[in-house]
């Protein structure tokens, strides 16, 4: 064999190789860690509609929110489409200024940063009992006259 045929059977190895250990990778990669973008889904009730998607675990992040004409106080739903939801999105009510109360049900656990940024009519708020923590500007630009919070 020449030298070119060596070549050409060292690069055919090392390709070999290289799709070897992908596949590894992605057998024994946990589920987590693999990017696979979740589908959005909608949701109407009688305060608006409601963007989600279904995380891993089976229930529901609310990721978006928009309200009806003329509501004034929103519920934030403890399921969406018979899916449990335990967790709202960065933004979820960002700069509506139409919403002035907000209960949130026990279901949530998590949200994420700036849930209600530029809300700024909101004055009474009712927390989940189970939310982990409030998370960095979650209630950035209010000035609340009641808010109900479980220890």
């Amino acid at each position: 064999m020449d030298k070119s045929g060596y070549a050409l059977k060292g690069i055919i190895l090392r390709r070999i190789a290289v799709m070897l250990v992908l596949a590894l990778l992605v057998t024994y990669m946990p589920e987590r860690m693999l990017c696979v973008a979740a589908e959005s889904k909608t949701y109407s009730d009688s305060y608006g509609t409601w963007t989600y998607e279904v995380m891993s675990d089976g229930t529901a992040n609310l990721k978006r929110f928009e309200i009806s004409t003329g509501v004034k106080k929103v519920i934030i739903p403890s399921e969406v489409d018979g899916i449990t939801t335990t967790k709202l999105g960065g933004t979820l009510f960002n700069n509506n200024t139409q919403v002035e109360s907000v209960v949130m049900p026990d279901t949530i656990s998590k949200a994420e940063y700036e849930v209600f940024y530029g809300c700024v009519n909101i004055t009474s708020i009712t927390l989940s009992k189970k939310l982990e923590r409030i998370p960095n500007y979650m209630f950035q630009n209010q000035l609340f006259r009641s808010m109900m919070m479980h220890f």
